[in-house]
C-alpha cells in the first residue's frame, strides 16, 4: 500500500515496502551448524519417543505371538537385540520387513519423517534448504547406525525405509516452508516515512495532488 504513495528512497536505497521478507542470504557456519543440531535433536527425539510408546502399547502383543511361533516350531522375528530402544532406532538390522518388529520400526521411521518435515518450518524456514538438511540428517544417522553395527547396513530394507524418509520429509517440507512464505506478510511503514497527516475544514479541496487522501478523510501535505 505505501509503495503506491511513491515514497521517494533515500540514498539511492529500494523502499522500505518493497525490502525482502527474509533478506539476504549470508553463509553463517555457527548458524547452519545450529540448524544441523536441532535438525538432528529432532529425529532422534522423535524416533525415539515413537520407540517408546511402541514397546510399551505393542511389545508385550508381539512378544506373545512370537512365543505362539517359537512353540510350533517357526522362526519369527529379527534378532534378539531389536527388543532393546537403542538398537531399534540405531541398529539397521531391526529395521526389516521379515517380522512385525520391523514393521513397526519402518512405521516409526515414516511418522518421524513426518514430524521432521514439519520441523523444518520453525527451524530452516526456507524450502529451498529443506532437501540438503533432511539429507545431511539422514546421512550422519546413517553413519552413526554403521559405527553402531561396526559394518556397513546390508538389508534392502533399511536403505528404501531411509530414501522413502528423505524424500518425503523433503517434499513436505518444502511444500509447508513455501506455503509460509506466499502467507501475505502484513506491512507498516516506519513512523518516518510515513506522511504527515494534517486536517482541513470540511468544503475544501483536498491537497493530495487533487485527489482524495488514501487515508481517508485528512489530506496529505508533503
Amino acid at each position: 500500500f505505501f509503495c503506491s504513495l511513491r515514497i521517494p528512497c533515500r540514498r539511492r536505497r529500494r523502499p522500505w515496502c518493497v525490502t525482502m521478507w527474509y533478506g539476504a542470504t549470508i553463509f553463517d557456519p555457527s548458524l547452519i551448524l545450529a540448524q544441523m543440531m536441532c535438525m538432528q535433536s529432532v529425529l532422534y527425539l522423535a524416533m525415539g519417543a515413537l520407540v517408546f510408546t511402541l514397546r510399551i502399547f505393542a511389545w508385550p502383543y508381539i512378544i506373545r505371538v512370537k512365543h505362539k511361533h517359537n512353540d510350533a516350531g517357526e522362526h519369527a522375528g529379527p534378532p534378539a537385540a531389536c527388543a532393546r530402544a537403542l538398537p531399534m532406532v540405531l541398529d539397521p538390522a531391526c529395521t526389516n520387513a521379515t517380522s512385525a518388529e520391523g514393521w513397526l520400526i519402518i512405521g516409526a521411521w515414516v511418522v518421524t519423517a513426518v514430524i521432521l518435515a514439519f520441523a523444518l518450518v520453525p527451524i530452516i524456514e526456507r524450502a529451498k534448504k529443506c532437501l540438503d538438511f533432511v539429507a545431511t540428517a539422514y546421512g550422519i544417522h546413517f553413519v552413526v547406525a554403521s559405527i553402531y553395527a561396526h559394518k556397513l547396513p546390508n538389508t534392502v530394507a533399511f536403505y528404501c525405509t531411509q530414501i522413502f524418509c528423505i524424500v518425503l520429509s523433503a517434499v513436505l517440507g518444502e511444500w509447508l516452508c513455501l506455503s509460509r512464505e506466499l502467507q501475505e506478510i502484513p506491512i507498516a511503514a516506519p513512523p518516518s516515512e510515513l506522511l504527515p497527516l494534517t486536517s482541513e475544514p470540511a468544503g475544501e479541496a483536498p491537497a493530495y495532488g487533487g485527489r482524495r487522501s488514501p487515508f481517508g478523510g485528512a489530506a496529505a501535505k508533503r
